[in-house]
């Protein structure tokens, strides 16, 4: 039993430590109840914290209670948090009310001015901080004394809105202290950096000058070395001193490279080092017009600088009472930029086509260019940007700057061997409906690239045709079945196809015929199964012509006795059949024989003739036998 309720005790201490959390986000509706919000457990294991709305004084000692007694040590996020009664919010943030470490700090965006906030910080790794409501970042917004190596801060964020970073504000008392500040981030919104604000920040490796910086004050980055090889003014700066960028002793860097825009227009030249300790310096200066040096010019100051100036500036700048000292040289004019007029191009296999390069400066010094193709199997390019393609692939067309082949452009070239004729292997088909057929299309050249046909039909209700070539008959018709090039629409060729409605039997619309009278006619129609047969042919034949005859269903009585007439249909070879009567009528027979006479003459309806007349006369002889004569 003992057994059992210690595994209880266990079971449940682990379960209420998963349920303790290590991130927090708290809305803080009332200034003062942040302590109220959370609870004893997550006090003990909250690592990160991110709070909004509302905060007082007595909120921000609740905060530096858990840094300083708890494991709140991670992120620190009032960015979005409110801040009322401000003045006691810096004295419950400075005098030590805050304490421990934390990996990142974020002050409140509507905070207006930060005073020793951090004075009891042990260890803090980023601080995010400035913005509208804090446009000056000054040199006490964080410690008392600029000693940041017992701090230990490696990066700061200055939020977008600030505008100037305060004389002294990260600088270090001395290079002993070792600042650990290795990275700043600047908004786009600083216009100012004062003196010595970054003074002995010897680990600084990563801060961004942007180019709406107008001010960079005296003594600014002494002692940072990632500007000693090559610095970059920006570009909308007024003025610049060479002591703003000096290694820790104050000495300007030896070859130190310095880019000077157009917007400088007086530059603060008052330190002896250059010549007497045999400094040299390189700067490229991009005003056409000097600009002004002043404090205490002397030749010494400037006769080991080599200054690079726009070529057609030269004579100025040598004519200058104070510039004329210095080593002057036309500033070379490399190109810059080269730019294709095309990205890409579609050509066929041995056509010629060309690319013009534009070179950015237009007066650059050295405007040789390299061509060159990165498969000249495919396409190849001359010297004067003329290009050929040899056959089907990719290539790139690369055109570079021969004095620094780093600048370049290329364009990319596709070569495709099109089609230019299509033939279908038959030019007519027939077929009955119901039936198939499979076309097929020839491509030439051979060696074309897209063979893709497409295949249509001019009456869809006629002759169907899949995207194989498959056709379907569908009713009697005539219609084109058409091929055309998916890469060339121009190149195409078509199929006729006549399709037939084959005869399935026919019927006569009478079975049988009595006639009563030589010559007599009658008409037989014919029933097609089915009604619209393409091939409505028949033959007509008389079994016993010498009854009656038969043309186009016509039947004429020549004869008596019976005789079968039979249809016949060309398609199909289908019988129908009327058996037909002749009936002899006439009275002749009953004719009592005169054995005077020889011949005697009768018409079609038993009336004697004195002599045989047009037409069909009907001849009794003397013997009893009796002939039909027709008379034309």
């Amino acid at each position: 039993m003992k057994k059992i309720i210690i595994h209880f005790i266990l079971f449940f201490g682990c379960l209420n430590s998963f349920c303790q959390e290590i991130s927090l986000v708290i809305e803080n509706k009332i200034p003062g109840q942040l302590s109220t919000s959370i609870s004893n457990t997550d006090r003990s294991t909250v690592e990160n914290l991110k709070i909004s709305g509302v905060l007082n004084h007595k909120d921000l000692q609740f905060i530096g209670t858990l840094m300083r007694n708890n494991n709140l040590h991670g992120i620190i996020d009032l960015e979005d948090a409110v801040v009322f009664d401000k003045d006691n919010v810096m004295n419950s943030m400075n005098n030590n009310s805050w304490s421990g470490i934390a990996k990142h700090i974020k002050l409140p965006i509507n905070l207006e001015k930060a005073v020793n906030c951090f004075d009891g910080v042990t260890s803090v790794d980023t601080v995010t901080m400035g913005g509208p409501s804090m446009p000056v970042i000054n040199g006490k917004s964080l410690y008392s004394w600029q000693d940041y190596a017992n701090h230990r801060l490696k990066t700061v964020v200055i939020r977008d809105g600030a505008h100037t970073i305060d004389d002294y504000a990260f600088s270090s008392n001395t290079p002993d202290t070792k600042s650990l500040l290795s990275e700043v981030v600047l908004p786009a919104s600083i216009k100012k950096i004062g003196a010595g604000a970054f003074r002995n920040c010897i680990n600084l490796k990563d801060i961004n000058l942007n180019d709406n910086i107008e001010a960079i004050g005296d003594a600014a980055f002494q002692g940072v070395s990632i500007f000693k090889d090559t610095l970059y003014l920006p570009k909308k700066l007024g003025s610049y001193s060479s002591h703003s960028f000096v290694d820790s002793d104050g000495k300007p860097y030896n070859n130190q490279v310095v880019y000077i825009p157009n917007s400088v227009k007086e530059i603060w030249v008052n330190d002896k080092f250059y010549k007497t300790n045999n400094i040299r310096a390189i700067w490229h200066i991009d005003n056409e017009i000097p600009p002004t040096i002043t404090s205490g010019f002397s030749e010494d100051y400037i006769s080991s600088i080599t200054i690079y100036v726009p070529k057609n500036s030269i004579g100025t700048y040598k004519s200058h009472k104070w510039w004329q000292y210095a080593n002057i040289i036309a500033e070379p004019r490399p190109i810059q930029l080269l730019t294709l007029n095309r990205r890409e191009i579609r050509m066929k296999k041995g056509e010629m086509d060309y690319l013009q390069a534009t070179i950015t400066p237009t007066d650059a010094d050295d405007k040789s260019l390299l061509w060159t193709s990165s498969d000249a199997s495919i396409v190849t390019v001359s010297q004067t940007g003329e290009i050929h393609g040899l056959q089907s692939g990719t290539a790139k067309i690369i055109v570079s700057a021969v004095a620094d082949e780093s600048i370049k452009d290329s364009c990319i070239v596709t070569v495709f061997q099109p089609v230019s004729s299509v033939k279908i292997n038959s030019s007519s088909a027939q077929l009955n409906v119901g039936e198939t057929l499979l076309l097929r299309a020839d491509i030439n050249p051979n060696d074309a690239d897209n063979k893709n046909v497409i295949w249509t039909s001019s009456d869809e209700s006629i002759i169907k045709v899949d995207c194989e070539g498959n056709v379907s008959a569908i009713q009697s018709g005539d219609a084109r079945i058409i091929a055309t090039s998916e890469d060339n629409k121009d190149a195409n060729d078509y199929c006729i196809i006549k399709v037939l409605q084959p005869l399935n039997g026919i019927t006569l619309d009478k079975s049988s015929i009595t006639m009563s009278s030589l010559g007599q006619t009658e008409q037989l129609n014919v029933n097609y199964v089915p009604e619209n047969a393409s091939n409505k042919e028949i033959k007509w034949t008389s079994s016993n012509e010498s009854v009656c005859i038969v043309s186009n269903g016509t039947i004429v009585a020549v004869g008596y006795g019976t005789s079968v007439i039979i249809a016949t249909s060309s398609d199909g070879g289908y019988l129908a059949i009327c058996t037909v009567t002749v009936e002899d009528t006439t009275g002749i027979e009953g004719i009592t024989n005169d054995k005077d006479f020889n011949v005697q003459y009768f018409d079609l309806a038993g009336r004697p003739l004195s002599s045989p007349g047009k037409g069909i006369t009907i001849i009794k002889r003397k013997d009893g036998t009796i002939e039909k004569l027709l008379i034309k």
